[in-house]
């Protein structure tokens, strides 16, 4: 039976403290979502949070809609880091069980504080929270739907303005900008997951972006803000993300021009990335430790982005010296673009089996690289097998056996209930590829139809 951990927000018979766990499991929860998910997830301020979360343990009976909300949020988080032995070993339950119960409090602690007619910042973040974590089960239009009702309700409470000019105090407008440039960050992946338009514009609207600070230096009575450091910090690998995402869109922002034109329009882009790794190794990488696991997770997440950058382009590039010209000589030599991707597959691949990101692997697999798949298993319906070939089928069947069992089966089935959906897309390029090899063909009917969405970036 498939779980269900999208929310209803409607109104059930279980009162929410009835959901809450165990006294020695909620602080278990919390303890792992501090050491898995807080440190790539910086939303919350560790001690404000802290008090909210041990207050819910200590009484959940007596705590309000807005902090059980938020602690059922950390909890759905914590066990979505977890894999499903962690979970039976740690709170002797079902992985899925547990998703299902914590979504199911975080529901109803919502709808019992009227999120949609009085939303308040802790509302939101959690509900931030559980939609982060959520994609990392479930990549269906439902999920991107959530992320715009929470875009929404945050520019209700005026999220999206400079919360000084709202006359608000220094530490809750470090807090709002920090929620804010999150929903951002979400929201920049909607155009991979679903080939839709983004929500917001990150670039021309908004506040500031969050201070490179450490949680110790915010405290709720402070007058001013300190000044933002030149080291790594708690918020650094937020940073990176917020800069990666933000130097994407206009890298791979088409616009209709003439071949020679476009072609003088890429040499820029791809001088644009130079300049961005540049600016992003000076003012973040290069005072990082590589021995620390989460700041060699940053420098290798960020550097996989740029791949991804550079294999669209350059996939542009020779679409447009070669327009709606796929082939299938046996000759051919791969296509340069087919490297490039190959090496975007094999960054994905690295976050989410090694040691640097053993804690933190439940946030790679939100960023799945939906296009690389997509163009790699398309080759390899036409490429003869080479070399080059088999080590790309060997790569791309490891990283969707990493998704499928992420989930522990889940995923798959939610997302292809959806005849549109990446998962469809990427299984019928999987059989074609499947049929290639087996027969040492080319399949005679093409799913074009099923790629517009990826193509729509090119």
């Amino acid at each position: 039976m498939k779980p269900d951990i999208l929310p209803v927000f409607s109104k059930c018979s279980v009162r929410v403290s009835q959901l809450y766990p165990e006294p020695q499991h909620a602080l278990r929860l919390w303890a792992t979502y501090m050491e898995n998910v807080n440190p790539v997830l910086k939303l919350l301020h560790t001690p404000t949070a802290q008090s909210t979360i041990i207050g819910t343990i200590l009484d959940p009976q007596a705590s309000n809609s807005s902090s059980m909300a938020l602690a059922f949020a950390v909890f759905f988080a914590a066990v979505t880091s977890m894999n499903d032995r962690e979970a039976r070993e740690s709170l002797l339950e079902n992985r899925q069980h547990l998703l299902r119960r914590y979504s199911a409090g975080l529901n109803q602690a919502l709808v019992d504080g009227d999120y949609l007619g009085n939303p308040k910042v802790t509302e939101l973040q959690a509900l931030t929270i559980f939609v982060t974590c959520l994609r990392a089960h479930d990549t269906s239009r439902a999920v991107w739907v959530l992320i715009g009702t929470t875009i929404r309700l945050a520019q209700s409470i005026g999220l999206h303005r400079d919360g000084m000019l709202l006359k608000l105090c220094p530490f809750e407008t470090e807090i709002r900008v920090r929620l804010w440039w999150h929903l951002c960050l979400l929201d920049s992946r909607s155009p991979e997951d679903h080939g839709f338009e983004l929500t917001l514009d990150i670039f021309n609207q908004g506040p500031r972006l969050p201070l490179n600070v450490n949680d110790n230096q915010l405290y709720p009575d402070m007058k001013a803000l300190p000044e933002g450091s030149e080291v790594w910090t708690e918020m650094t690998f937020f940073l990176v993300q917020i800069e990666a995402a933000k130097i994407l869109h206009p890298v791979l922002r088409t616009k209709q021009d003439s071949g020679t034109d476009a072609l003088g329009d890429l040499m820029t882009k791809r001088q644009m990335i130079a300049d961005h790794v540049r600016l992003i190794e000076d003012r973040y990488l290069s005072n990082g430790n590589m021995d620390i696991p989460l700041h060699r997770a940053a420098f290798y997440h960020y550097h996989t982005a740029c791949e991804k950058m550079r294999f669209m382009l350059q996939l542009r590039e020779e679409l447009y010296l070669q327009p709606n010209k796929i082939s299938d000589n046996p000759d051919h030599v791969v296509r340069q673009s087919f490297t490039m991707a190959y090496r975007v597959l094999e960054g994905s691949y690295f976050l989410l089996t090694k040691d640097c990101s053993m804690h933190f692997t439940w946030i790679f697999h939100v960023y799945t690289q939906w296009y690389a798949l997509a163009y790699v298993l398309r080759c390899l319906s036409f490429y003869p097998r080479c070399r080059e070939t088999d080590l790309a089928w060997d790569l791309v069947n490891k990283i969707l056996r990493l998704i499928d069992s992420f989930g522990d089966g889940y995923w798959n089935g939610s997302s292809t209930s959806e005849t549109n959906s990446i998962w469809a897309c990427l299984e019928a390029l999987r059989m074609q590829a499947v049929q290639r090899r087996l027969k040492g063909k080319r399949p005679q009917n093409c799913t074009m139809s099923l790629l517009q969405q990826f193509h729509r970036a090119l």
